[in-house]
């Protein structure tokens, strides 16, 4: 489990921006250095994430509550918070050993491919809003 204090430890470089401290990313590929306000966003959606699991965990001591349920709705929450933090560090891709690059750019980021605007309209006819 990570530790309340993980971004505070990380390892400080140059600021990037006046006034912002930046943090090194996680030396795996993909990870990008981040500013010392995306780091305190991030610690708090974890604490109010770890705020909610905790209600979950007392719920699951129940005999009233369905457990598949509860397990679906815990899930969910995770995947919520994930791909909140994810929008806000903004993992990058990267090369792979079998890209046709050249060795110099091996383990460089990948900028995602562009979003294409949909041309279908949507969802299909009759099927209503999630």
């Amino acid at each position: 489990m990570e530790s309340a204090n993980s971004g505070r430890d990380a390892v400080q470089q140059e600021p990037n921006v006046p006034g912002q401290t930046e943090y090194q990313g996680l030396p795996v590929a993909g990870y990008r250095p981040q500013t010392g306000d995306k780091v305190g966003i991030v610690n708090a959606n974890k604490q109010a994430e770890e705020r909610t699991l905790r209600i979950l965990d007392e719920l699951a001591q129940r005999d009233d509550v369905d457990k598949r349920w509860l397990a679906v709705g815990r899930t969910a929450i995770e995947n919520g918070f994930m791909a909140v933090n994810r929008s806000v560090f903004q993992p990058g891709r990267v090369t792979l050993p079998e890209d046709a690059t050249t060795a110099a750019n091996a383990g460089q980021y990948l900028d995602a491919p562009p979003r294409v605007p949909r041309t279908d309209g949507g969802l299909p006819p009759g099927r209503p809003h999630p």
